[in-house]
């Protein structure tokens, strides 16, 4: 990631990553006056002290009055997904790690209800960021990176694309332009019906019934 940093003009703009690149020369290359972009970056057991030290933060009963509450909740596919996001800018007490340009830290909860109400999962992720914004703001942020990670884990599960052995880069661009399409018309499809299948269902019963893959074109 740092090599490809030094590729692509990202001032002003932000960089949202997983855990795996919580490093701090990765956030030091992100900020620094050649590049000057913003990040937000996910917090896991990599960085152990940092990530223990900001999940205990929000434990604490006594942060309210230094912490912003966002909250919201969607109904999709019949579920009930209520995501509360905390942060906060008030960070002296991460002083000790002398993390390159952070400014805020903010912890998002995920409470999931399935469509029956038989399920219930709820997470707690953890995020540390250059910027000094809104808890709404930062929310989005997560939810945008979390929906680029959802589309490339579609792209791998559904069509394979890890596995791909072709080693022309301009026939892999093409594969990846015509994957994405076809996941689109698939979604796309499936949103209209009443009867509700994974993508994989669906794209295997266009492969073996040609009325099937008439009816997903004519839908278009």
């Amino acid at each position: 990631m740092q090599e490809m940093l030094d590729y692509v003009d990202i001032k002003d703009k932000i960089i949202t990553a997983d855990s795996m690149h919580c490093q701090r020369d990765t956030c030091a290359k992100i900020i620094d006056e050649e590049h000057e972009g913003d990040y937000v970056i996910g917090s896991k057991g990599n960085q152990e002290a940092l990530h223990e030290d900001v999940a205990l933060f929000f434990t604490d009963t006594d942060i309210e009055e230094s912490i912003e509450i966002h909250s919201e909740t969607e109904i999709n596919g019949g579920r009930i997904e209520k995501r509360i996001c905390r942060s906060t800018g008030d960070i002296d007490f991460l002083a000790a790690h002398d993390w390159p340009g952070l400014k805020s830290v903010f912890e998002v909860h995920r409470i999931i209800t399935s469509k029956n109400g038989t399920r219930v999962t709820d997470e707690k992720s953890y995020y540390i960021s250059s910027l000094e914004t809104s808890a709404s703001e930062l929310l989005h942020i997560s939810r945008a990176h979390w929906g680029i990670e959802s589309l490339h884990w579609m792209l791998d599960a559904d069509f394979s694309e890890d596995e791909c052995g072709l080693l022309s880069e301009n026939g892999q661009k093409t594969l990846n332009i015509f994957r994405k399409l076809a996941l689109q018309l698939h979604k796309n499809y499936m949103a209209k019906q009443t009867k509700k299948r994974s993508i994989k269902s669906n794209l295997l019963r266009c492969l073996v019934s040609e009325s099937a893959l008439l009816e997903l074109l004519g839908s278009l």
